[in-house]
């Protein structure tokens, strides 16, 4: 859909098997246009969210070696 996007500046709202499997080879220029963007999103959201989770868990485990 982001590369969809990108290309023709609409969403992709038609969803069939003429779209997805007759149009495959068409689309693969939008898939990795699209994973361009999305990738980096989704890598930098979740390494974001692991930092912070051992950051607590390294806090938590201090705070439990001191009592």
């Amino acid at each position: 859909e982001a590369g969809y996007f990108m290309r023709n500046g609409e969403f992709l709202t038609e969803l069939s098997l003429r779209t997805l499997g007759y149009e495959a080879l068409d689309r693969i220029l939008e898939w990795v246009l699209g994973s361009l963007v999305v990738a980096p999103v989704l890598a930098a959201t979740l390494g974001v969210v692991t930092w912070l989770t051992a950051t607590v868990l390294v806090k938590a485990k201090r705070k439990q070696g001191e009592t």
